[in-house]
């Protein structure tokens, strides 16, 4: 496994060659990897190449003028830190970052579950209410929580992340016109955006859209290095940053698995989001709803 994210499979398909031709398919970004020596192949030089490069500004918003053109810090409170590399090694002192996520669906947006938004592992929803969060977290298969309990998850929308299941389209049983495939994001709001890392590729829906995690100061009591449920809820290492976000007024933009683009509103019943967020949940879901 080369622990390679979505972002950089789909190189090819929109004339970014020159920079997937670069890849080591045969080195890992992250650590590990392929080697199973256990130091990310970025440290030892065989990817540094390509992790210092962000592959043109179709991966930016131009709404967004906090992503650095596309560059933060690394490894500072109000940067990066991802895990393919260690403060300054090699001399990697910025990460790219990017303004687009894939989309693991209503699957629990932390490790050991559950914000304030999500329906806790083992209770019951009321009679006609659909659950908002679903093991594994992130779209893996573990699960349930707490902890990393193997095959206690599934994927729910496109992307997984860790457990390297397929999403095949003839799985998109909800309908592709009402399935979301990516959304935006804010790098600024979100710790863990490194354009080439696989754990840092995916969002989901349980998270209001739009969810400000720069209202805990980053530098704040056990924010920076906190990370997950160990961290406020409105810091940006918590489980809120995974959610989707944007700049644009009242919304984001999402591109849909048929294709289309559309602008949900921020608005939009936390319900209606999940239900969009998952491939096949079944929900049904009105034209007018969003």
């Amino acid at each position: 496994m080369n622990q390679l994210p979505w972002r950089a499979l789909l190189l090819p398909q929109i004339e970014g060659n020159p920079v997937y031709n670069a890849i080591n398919l045969g080195a890992s970004p992250t650590g590990g990897g392929t080697t199973g020596s256990g130091t990310a192949d970025a440290q030892s030089g065989s990817f540094l190449t390509v992790v210092n490069t962000l592959p043109g500004s179709v991966w930016l918003c131009p709404s967004d003028g906090t992503n650095g053109d596309g560059r933060m810090p690394c490894c500072t409170a109000t940067g990066q830190w991802p895990a393919y590399v260690q403060p300054n090694v090699m001399g990697v002192t910025t990460i790219p970052v990017t303004n687009y996520q894939g989309s693991f669906g209503d699957n629990f947006s932390g490790v050991n579950c559950c914000t304030p938004w999500e329906t806790p592992w083992g209770v019951t929803p009321p009679l006609g209410q659909n659950r908002l969060g679903y093991p594994g977290f992130w779209g893996s298969l573990w699960g349930p929580p707490p902890g990393l309990a193997p095959l206690g998850g599934s994927l729910r929308g496109i992307f997984d992340c860790y457990t390297q299941q397929k999403c095949a389209l003839n799985s998109v049983t909800d309908g592709t016109s009402n399935t979301i495939m990516v959304g935006e994001d804010l790098p600024s709001r979100q710790g863990g955006n490194a354009f080439w890392s696989f754990n840092e590729a995916t969002t989901g829906t349980t998270v209001p859209m739009n969810w400000n995690t720069n209202s805990y100061p980053a530098n704040g009591p056990g924010c920076f290095g906190g990370w997950e449920m160990l961290s406020p809820l409105g810091c940006r290492f918590s489980s809120g940053r995974k959610g989707f976000k944007s700049f644009h007024p009242g919304g984001a933009n999402f591109l849909f698995t048929d294709g289309s683009v559309h602008f949900l509103k921020q608005s939009i019943n936390l319900f209606t989001y999940n239900a969009l967020g998952s491939r096949a949940g079944g929900e049904v879901i009105s034209s007018d709803a969003y």
